[in-house]
């Protein structure tokens, strides 16, 4: 019995990380388009930035990492949400979103931006 409460907890748990995620990606298709149009280059940088080795992605295992931010006036990303498969994947995106500015780009004001990270090793 004790099994079976286990396992439907656990459940219960990875279907609600799945519904996060899908809710974050059908929000992300809003502000990737906003973000999109004026924005390329941008974005282009800070993907690029956010390129994980084939290495990096064995240690931090299959998955998607979403992650929606801003940029202030002096270029720092400030994290809005991030939503990944597993914790190490969280915390290498956030660790490295922290460390990086954007300098001489087009910022709007307000946007919130997106980017999809996906952690499949290819």
């Amino acid at each position: 019995m004790k099994l079976t409460n286990n396992y439907t907890t656990l459940k219960k748990r990875c279907t609600m990380k799945k519904l996060v995620l899908i809710f974050a990606l059908l929000l992300g298709f809003t502000f990737t388009a906003a973000a999109n149009n004026g924005n390329r280059d941008l974005m282009k940088r800070i993907n690029n930035r956010l390129g994980f080795s084939a290495a990096e992605k064995a240690q931090l295992g299959a998955g998607l990492a979403v992650v929606t931010f801003t940029i202030d006036g002096n270029g720092q990303i400030n994290i809005q949400s991030c939503d990944a498969t597993t914790e190490a994947q969280k915390q290498a995106v956030t660790e490295r979103l922290n460390k990086f500015y954007v300098h001489n780009a087009p910022v709007t004001p307000g946007a919130v931006y997106m980017v999809k990270i996906d952690f499949t090793q290819r």
